[in-house]
Parts: structure tokens; C-alpha cells; sequence
């Protein structure tokens, strides 16, 4: 069993095929025979144990691999959202797998009179949420594979506390629906000069290498999360890794990780909102509270979240440790190390024949 995973032609390297690359470099580290399939060259591709590397050129509806072309046993893997990059793999007869990263994307950019459902398609998910809309749109069922954070590089950095005159800080990302972030800032800035107390410092995280952004988050209190949809957001589990909880929106994807305090905005003993699908709350994997999480688009909702947060930053004490703890802890189930463990026995699955078959 040979796995082909098709990369698409993206002009940056985005968190997306980031993972693809992680997987196909785990996979031949782990010694299954693996080859990347690239629409386009690009630098990354040269990284340090990646599998070789095919080229599929942008004018070719096809490739052309002679006699190196997928067959009927192999794994022809393909993100969400790219329906195109599936042909060759079904047109082999492969084992064609959609690994869907953001469920907003299933369905979308399919040609006319095709769908998910009407090609013998395998899934895989991101998380416990994703896996659920995707059977609940395919009526197939799709193992969960989570990303795999570096805990070595994303973790607590020193000189953050809970009390004392410091300017509280908030880290968030400008290229998350920027327009509701700046409204949610406005919000909790006027919020808390109305009471007499001073803003935050909002850090704003972008342009930066992934050791920027681990730096910038250990600098900072809290992180303020404005993506949606999401299918498992990345940089919300960053920020707890480095003792910074996490406000704001769960994309829905974030509801595999994401717990807030019992009644907030709702949420139950479980830590998740009430509006949540009863079957994603019956699926859901038990995790410590980590941050005030809201509702997708919930401006006032998130903004009251901020406030909440850094009043419990401000007081400080044990309620402030322990969400923070609780957020490492969160971080600490979804490392590099489990992700490749889950990743291998999948595949032995797969190469036994009793997976994606």
C-alpha cells in the first residue's frame, strides 16, 4: 500500500498544508511507502524528512507517473475543498480519502451534478465536531485525526502573572475576520474605562515565524479567537499551550478542545453551550475548563468574555491558576507525539485492509 498525498497549488504555506506535509513526513518516517503529489513548486517541499516529491503540472487535467501511478490498494489522500485533485485516484480504482480540515468545505466548489455522496469516497476528520457534520451530510463514518502541536515549542514562557501593575495583554489575529475582532476590542476597551479600569495592550499576531508566535503568545494573558468556521483552530490550543487562555469564538470545530466554566453564557457541567448538537455533546471527549467561549459572531458575547477574563486575571489566586493549568492541560492531549501514534495505527488499519476499505 503506497499513500499519495495531493498537495494543492496555494501560493503560502497555510496551517492546512502545514498538516498534509506533517502527515506525509511521519508516514515515511514510520515506513510506509509514501510519495507527495505537488501541483506546484514551492520551497517548502524541500523540508527536512519529506517523501519525494511528484510533480503534477497546473496545465495538465492529470498527471503522467508511467508506471509509477497509484493502484487499486493504495491511499490517494486529498484535502477538503479541491474536488479536481480527486480524479486521478478514483480514475486508478485507489482508495480515494478526503482528510476534512474545516468542515465549512465539504460541500463546496463541487462541479455541477456531483457531490460527496455519489463517489465511493473514504473520510477523515479533524476533530470529534467535523466528524459528526460529516456524517451527517455523507452517511459515512470519519475516523478522527487531530493536528499534533509542538509542546516543546509552544509552552509557558516566564514573567506573566496574575496581579500586580502590569498592562494585562491580549493576543489576537488580525486575519480572523478582523472586522468583528476590532468591534469585540472596541466593545471591552469602552466596557472597562467606564468602570475606571485601563484597556488591555492588544497584541496583534501576524507575520510571524511559528517562534514568533510562540514568543508573542507566552508574552501575552489571554488570546482572542475570531475564527469561524474552524474545523480544530490551531492557534487557540497554541495559546493554551503557553498558559494563555483562550476568548471567543469556537468555529465549531474549536468545540473539541474548547470549555468554558459552568453557566457561562449557558454551557453545562460539560463545559460546552447549550446549542451544540445533542450527539457532539454525547461524543465529546471529556477536557478541563480552559477560557470564556461564545457563540460564532457573538461580538457582545466575546467582548463580555474579554472582560471576564481579565477581571479574572486582575484578581489573580487559585480560579486564575487553575484556568490556566486547565488550558495546558487541554494542549497537553493534542501534541505532536499522540497525533503521530494515532496516525500510524490508522494506517495499519488501512494496509490490514480494515480501514477505508
Amino acid at each position: 500500500m503506497k499513500t499519495w498525498i495531493v498537495l494543492p497549488p496555494l501560493a503560502a504555506l497555510s496551517g492546512g498544508l502545514a498538516v498534509l506535509l506533517d502527515l506525509g513526513r511521519v508516514l515515511a518516517g514510520a515506513g510506509f511507502e509514501m510519495e507527495l503529489v505537488a501541483r506546484e513548486a514551492a520551497p517548502w517541499l524541500a523540508g527536512e524528512g519529506l517523501p519525494s516529491v511528484l510533480m503534477w503540472p497546473a496545465h495538465q487535467s492529470e498527471p503522467d507517473f508511467g508506471e509509477n501511478s497509484p493502484a487499486p490498494d493504495d491511499l490517494w489522500l486529498v484535502p477538503e475543498g479541491w474536488p479536481s485533485l480527486l480524479l486521478p485516484g478514483l480514475r486508478a480504482g485507489a482508495r480515494t480519502l478526503v482528510y476534512v480540515q474545516n468542515w465549512a468545505y465539504l460541500l463546496g466548489d463541487w462541479p455541477e451534478g456531483l457531490s460527496p455522496t455519489a463517489l465511493p469516497l473514504h473520510f477523515l476528520a479533524v476533530s470529534r465536531p467535523v466528524s459528526w457534520h460529516v456524517t451527517e451530510m455523507t452517511g459515512r463514518v470519519a475516523p478522527v485525526l487531530r493536528p499534533g502541536l509542538d509542546l516543546d515549542l509552544f509552552a509557558p514562557g516566564g514573567g506573566k502573572g496574575g496581579s500586580g501593575p502590569r498592562r494585562l495583554r491580549v493576543a489576537w489575529m488580525p486575519r480572523k475576520n478582523s472586522a468583528l475582532a476590532r468591534r469585540i476590542r472596541e466593545i471591552a476597551d469602552v466596557r472597562r474605562a467606564r468602570r475606571g479600569l485601563p484597556g488591555p495592550e492588544w497584541v496583534a499576531v501576524q507575520g510571524l515565524s511559528r517562534e514568533g508566535v510562540a514568543a508573542a503568545l507566552q508574552g501575552c494573558d489571554l488570546f482572542l479567537a475570531t475564527g469561524f468556521p474552524e474545523g480544530c483552530p490551531l492557534p487557540p490550543l497554541e495559546a493554551l499551550a503557553c498558559a494563555c487562555p483562550g476568548v471567543g469564538f469556537g468555529g465549531f470545530g474549536g468545540w473539541d478542545y474548547m470549555r468554558s466554566p459552568e453557566g457561562w453564557q449557558g454551557a453545562g457541567a460539560d463545559g460546552l453551550p447549550p446549542w451544540l448538537p445533542e450527539a457532539v455533546r454525547r461524543e465529546a471527549e471529556e477536557r478541563p475548563v480552559n477560557g470564556f467561549w461564545t457563540a460564532d459572531g457573538d461580538v457582545v458575547g466575546a467582548a463580555l468574555a474579554v472582560d471576564a477574563a481579565l477581571s479574572l486575571a486582575e484578581r489573580g489566586g487559585p480560579a486564575w491558576d487553575r484556568l490556566r493549568e486547565g488550558g495546558r492541560r487541554t494542549a497537553g492531549l493534542y501534541g505532536a507525539d499522540e497525533r503521530d501514534r494515532r496516525l500510524t495505527a490508522l494506517w495499519i488499519e488501512a494496509r490490514a485492509g480494515r480501514l477505508f476499505a
